[in-house]
C-alpha cells in the first residue's frame, strides 16, 4: 500500500511517462525475480499491457521491437531476459538530436516569407525564356495575393517590380509592364459568380417571404369576411 504522504516528487522518475508508474513498478518487480524462465514469462505479459496502453504503435511495422526498446528502457538497460530482440544500446536512445541551424539570412519582406524569396532568387538565375517569364508572372501573382491577405492591401505592378529587384538583389530588374498578374482574387470570375448567386439568392428569399405574407393577408381577410357573412346571416333570422 502506498503511503498517502508519500509524494511523487520523492519517488524515482519516470523513465517514459507515457506508461504511468505502475508499468515501471511492474518492471522494477520483475527484475528482482531470480527465476529466468519467469522473468521471461512477466517481461512478455507486461509487453502486451504496453500494447495495450499504446494502441497505436500497432500500426507501426516494427511495433513489438519498439514495445521491447520501450521495456528496456524502463529498466534502465537491465533487464536480463530472453527477449526476442536484442536489448539496444543505452546511448543510442538516450541521445540527443541535432540541433536544427536557423536560417543565416533574414527574410527581406516577411508578408510574403522566406519561399517567395528563394523563388524570386531562382528566378533571376534563369535563362532568358518563356519558362522565365512565366514563372515571374506566377511569383508575381502570388506576391500579390500574398499582401493581400495579411496586408489588407494590393500592390501595383510597379511594387511587385521594385520588390523583385530588392529580393533578387538587383538581379531582375523588370519594368512594370513586363508583370503580367495572372488572376486577382477580388475580380476573378469565381468571384463574380458567387456575388451574383448570393445576391440572386437573397432576392428570391426576399421574394418567398413577401409572397408568404401576401398569402397570410389574404387568409386572414377571408376569414374575417366568413365570420362577418355568418353575424349577418344571425342578425336577418
Amino acid at each position: 500500500m502506498i503511503d498517502p504522504e508519500f509524494y511523487n516528487t520523492q519517488r524515482e522518475n519516470l523513465r517514459i511517462s507515457e506508461y504511468g508508474r505502475n508499468i515501471q513498478e511492474m518492471v522494477t518487480y520483475i527484475k528482482a525475480i531470480d527465476d529466468r524462465t519467469k522473468r521471461t514469462l512477466l517481461a512478455a505479459g507486461v509487453v502486451n499491457v504496453m500494447a495495450n496502453l499504446n494502441p497505436h504503435l500497432k500500426e507501426m511495422a516494427d511495433y513489438k521491437q519498439k514495445l521491447w526498446d520501450h521495456i528496456y528502457a524502463i529498466a534502465d538497460f537491465d533487464l536480463d531476459v530472453d527477449s526476442p530482440y536484442p536489448m539496444p544500446e543505452k546511448e543510442i536512445l538516450t541521445k540527443k538530436p541535432d540541433r536544427i541551424p536557423y536560417q543565416g539570412s533574414m527574410i527581406r519582406f516577411r508578408f510574403y516569407g522566406r519561399n517567395v524569396q528563394n523563388m524570386v532568387i531562382a528566378a533571376s538565375e534563369m535563362e532568358e525564356g518563356e519558362t522565365r517569364t512565366a514563372f515571374i508572372n506566377l511569383i508575381a501573382s502570388f506576391m500579390l495575393n500574398s499582401c493581400k491577405n495579411w496586408n489588407n492591401e494590393s500592390l501595383t505592378e510597379e511594387i511587385i517590380a521594385e520588390h523583385m529587384r530588392i529580393l533578387s538583389t538587383g538581379k531582375l530588374d523588370l519594368s512594370p509592364s513586363d508583370i503580367t498578374i495572372l488572376y486577382h482574387t477580388k475580380d476573378s470570375p469565381r468571384t463574380q459568380t458567387t456575388e451574383r448567386n448570393f445576391r440572386g439568392g437573397n432576392n428570391r428569399n426576399r421574394n418567398n417571404r413577401d409572397g408568404r405574407n401576401s398569402s397570410g393577408q389574404n387568409n386572414q381577410n377571408n376569414r374575417n369576411n366568413r365570420g362577418g357573412n355568418r353575424n349577418m346571416n344571425r342578425s336577418r333570422k
